[in-house]
């Protein structure tokens, strides 16, 4: 819903799950505000956001990693980059190619009118803001740009490695692993 609490954003899927489509509506008379926009197979999991005046939505997803198909756990890890994608509104036209943002947060939703105004960063209880700052880009476009050395290909594998611990030298868990379970290395050396 927007600030102004003017337009609200619906995300409805057909009977198979497999299409999602976001319906804009106007709140005091409940009918369509714009289009309905498709979205991509990618992006359909994604949670919706609008700005302070419904002027423009903005869908934060990332790509489906149960149905990844790269068999390398460094391929698996830079296909997992969180993104956003952005529509103007009434026309419902995608404003630009997705743009990824700094994968510390699960959603982005604009406070301000339109893509270019403050950021709320959302991730589970935690809440961050990024506001406009003089000279530099605008807000969303800067956690796009956010340094991500530490989010590298080794530093995520180094993580998940260090998660996937090899469950034979674990005694409280080693009967809990099913004999067919793979017992080989679990990272790339």
């Amino acid at each position: 819903m927007s600030a102004d609490w003017s337009t609200v954003a619906v995300t409805t899927r057909d009977r198979t799950g497999d299409n999602a489509r976001v319906s804009v509506l106007d709140t005091a008379s409940l009918r369509p505000k714009g289009p309905v926009i498709d979205l991509r197979p990618e992006e359909r999991n994604g949670a919706v956001a609008l700005d302070a005046t419904g002027s423009t939505l903005v869908l934060s997803w990332r790509r489906d990693v149960l149905s990844a198909t790269a068999s390398d756990i460094r391929n698996l890890s830079t296909s997992y980059t969180p993104e956003v994608s952005v529509w103007s509104l009434p026309d419902g036209a995608r404003s630009g190619e997705h743009r990824t943002h700094s994968g510390e947060w699960r959603a982005a939703v604009p406070l301000g009118r339109g893509p270019d105004g403050p950021v709320a960063v959302l991730d589970n209880s935690t809440i961050g803001v990024a506001l406009p700052a003089a000279g530099k880009p605008p807000p969303l476009r800067r956690l796009a740009q956010t340094d991500t050395r530490h989010h590298s290909v080794d530093d995520v594998l180094d993580r998940l490695c260090g998660l996937l611990a090899d469950p034979n030298t674990d005694d409280a868990v080693r009967e809990l692993v099913p004999d067919d379970a793979h017992q080989g290395k679990l990272c790339p050396s």
